[in-house]
């Protein structure tokens, strides 16, 4: 399978206030810039067709090349799949395979394209302090 960088994170994904997240259509995640600042960004993806989360600790060594950094995935035996799967349908969509693979997790997203959100001051805590999901899975706040 072949990649593509496409986007690095502006730091470490173990610099962040908390690990990186997925949350509504949007990879997210807050770290300290270099002029002080806590800043609140993220990646959003459009029109996903399919996601899945795998634990850090579950995936093979490869994956560390990019870490930190979103690739396009090309030919890969999920994207060939769900293409099937959308041919049989009769749906002409154009699906593209993105990975983000942190330190935590490694997030993989079927979707028509990506952009970076704007970034904000502060932390995600700040603005969804009632958020109870993390990664997929319940977490203590």
């Amino acid at each position: 399978m072949r990649q593509e960088p496409l986007y690095e994170l502006p730091m470490s994904s173990c610099d962040t206030y908390r690990d990186v997240f997925f949350y509504s259509y949007c990879i997210l995640y807050d770290y300290d810039r270099e002029d002080g600042k806590k800043i609140r960004t993220g990646i959003r993806f459009k029109l996903i067709t399919a996601y899945r989360s795998t634990n850090a600790e579950c995936t093979v060594s490869w994956q560390y090349e990019n870490l930190d950094t979103l690739v396009e995935i090309y030919d890969s035996p999920w994207l060939e799949e769900f293409r099937a799967i959308l041919a049989q349908a009769n749906r002409d969509w154009v699906v593209r395979h993105f990975k983000l693979f942190t330190h935590g997790n490694c997030f993989e997203f079927l979707a028509t394209s990506w952009e970076l959100l704007p970034e904000y001051e502060g932390i995600w805590d700040d603005v969804l302090p009632d958020r109870k999901l993390f990664a997929g899975r319940e977490v203590p706040l």
